[in-house]
């Protein structure tokens, strides 16, 4: 689990995707995980 929320926070980065906040969180982290899912880096996880 922990490893998932670091690879999100790289992908957060990497992407360039705001922080999530209020109702928009969930919508933001699923399409940053989308985005982030391209990246060969994310196999090393």
């Amino acid at each position: 689990m922990y490893k998932t929320i670091l690879a999100f926070l790289l992908i957060a980065l990497t992407t360039g995707c705001s922080t999530y906040s209020g109702t928009q969180s969930t919508a933001e982290m699923e399409f940053c995980w989308e985005r982030g899912m391209n990246f060969q880096w994310i196999e090393e996880f």
